[in-house]
């Protein structure tokens, strides 16, 4: 009876142990769930602040980017105005030109011989008051030209600017690239639910019309460019015949010089006169090829100022790339963290039904023990027990409850655990 006693005793012991490990086990599980969620729930809030700050990022930029597309518009159309004006200009100076030489050419065939060494005072006014009209004309050309070069001076000024603007801009996407790498190292071990960036088009579809806006503004450039460059060609060309104009005229008016019986009038020095304003309208002509060509030049900036912005565009698009990419990774071991939390609580579940049973068993070799302890007493007594008493409480000993098998935590790490704990 004491051995029996013992037995049951020890099989108390034994279950109340178990009991004890699987509470124990059961609030470790519960410990480690609660973890991930708070891990679940911060990860969660620095991809919110990242989104954020990438939104910020990425409004700030096309504002930027904007701006400068803008004023390079402006730009682009006052170099177009000014060049228009310096066409105009060059047109009338080569008009007047071209009727002087008309008329005196006139002149020279309705003159005799005679009538050269008489002076005409009426022709000779016409003469001085054009010559005094293309010296104003000259004059007007030389101060457009000055207006045209203190423009340029502020264009070179605006497009520093934007340059050190670019620079800025370029240095803030550097800081924040460097922490976007630190917040994806921050990350590694922490996972999130990020299903809404996957339909969320606004940033992508943002940076495509962005960057079809460049590549219109780019075409442009190089339309226009090839425009400038076709003029520039024709006023070469026009150049060139204009000097072979000059060089003709010169020849005649030497021949017409070295002429013995033709004696000097007011005419010479009208053609002197004439000879002067060709040369000051070649220098107005060669100052305004100076303006083109520096309008040239800002326009050859203004395209790599393009080129950079597309460049930097292009860099925004790899970084949003990396980011999507990133949320695969991230929604995948979301998932793999939910199985786990599922079969966290699946464990829990089966260990509550561990520990109910083996209460039940508690309780029946309670009942048990209180029976033998009652039989106990009543041997003692002297009074016989029956045979088949003594074999169903031994049936009763042997006899331990069943209790439903489970795979236990710690013999199979779930995945979650392997993540948190590496």
């Amino acid at each position: 009876q004491e051995k029996m006693d013992e037995t049951v005793l020890r099989i108390l012991r034994e279950k109340e142990e178990q009991i004890q490990q699987l509470q124990l086990d059961l609030r470790r599980s519960e410990s480690k769930s609660l973890m991930f969620e708070q891990v679940a729930q911060e990860a969660e809030d620095d991809i919110k602040r990242i989104r954020d700050e990438f939104s910020e990022y990425k409004e700030r930029i096309g504002l930027r980017s904007e701006g400068s597309m803008r004023e390079l518009r402006d730009d682009i159309n006052r170099l177009e105005g000014d060049l228009a004006d310096s066409n105009s200009a060059r047109d009338s100076l080569q008009a007047n030109v071209n009727r002087l030489e008309k008329l005196l050419e006139e002149e020279r065939q309705s003159r005799s011989v005679d009538e050269s060494f008489q002076p005409d005072t009426t022709t000779c006014t016409a003469h001085e008051e054009e010559i005094k009209s293309l010296q104003e004309e000259i004059e007007e050309a030389v101060q457009w030209r000055v207006s045209v070069d203190g423009k340029m001076k502020q264009m070179e000024r605006n497009v520093m600017d934007s340059n050190e603007r670019a620079d800025d801009a370029m240095q803030e996407g550097n800081i924040l690239r460097r922490s976007l790498e630190e917040a994806r190292e921050q990350m590694r071990n922490l996972e999130c639910e990020l299903n809404d960036m996957r339909h969320n088009t606004h940033f992508a579809s943002k940076g495509n019309s962005m960057f079809s806006e460049f590549v219109d503004e780019r075409k442009k450039l190089e339309g226009d460019l090839k425009t400038l460059h076709e003029e520039n060609l024709s006023l070469r060309q026009e150049n060139r015949a204009l000097h072979s104009e000059i060089e003709e005229l010169s020849m005649q008016r030497s021949m017409a010089v070295a002429q013995p019986t033709r004696m000097p009038c007011k005419c010479a020095d009208l053609q002197d006169e004439l000879y002067q304003t060709r040369v000051e309208r070649d220098r107005a002509i060669q100052e305004c090829r100076v303006a083109m060509i520096r309008s040239t030049d800002d326009l050859r900036k203004a395209g790599l100022l393009e080129v950079t912005q597309r460049k930097r565009m292009g860099e925004l698009r790899d970084d949003v790339k990396r980011l999507f990419v990133e949320n695969d990774r991230l929604r995948r071991a979301n998932e793999t963290i939910k199985n786990d939390m599922m079969n966290a609580k699946v464990d829990r579940q089966t260990l509550k039904e561990k520990c109910d049973a083996n209460t039940m068993e508690v309780d029946r070799l309670k009942d048990l023990l209180s029976a033998l302890r009652k039989k106990h007493s009543a041997l003692s007594r002297p009074s016989s027990v029956p045979a088949p008493v003594n074999e169903e409480i031994a049936k009763m000993c042997a006899r331990p409850a069943e209790v439903p098998q489970t795979p236990s935590v710690h013999a199979r790490p779930s995945a979650s655990s392997s993540l948190f704990f590496s």
